[in-house]
């Protein structure tokens, strides 16, 4: 099962708003899909600093 699942909600919203975002939330959840937690987590850090990036997270 997808550890990271739970936390695409806020992920899908972000790149809803900024979709220049789309390849990497993309890229995140194959690899989450495909059970690779290394690549998924190092990919959904980069999101989360790109919501960091764009005011979207304190």
């Amino acid at each position: 099962m997808s550890k990271l699942k739970k936390k695409w909600t806020y992920l899908e919203l972000f790149v809803e708003e900024f979709p220049e975002y789309r390849n990497l939330y993309d890229s995140m959840r194959l690899a989450d899909e495909y059970g690779d937690i290394r690549t998924a987590s190092t990919l959904a850090g980069q999101l989360r600093e790109a919501m960091r990036a764009k005011g979207r997270l304190d």
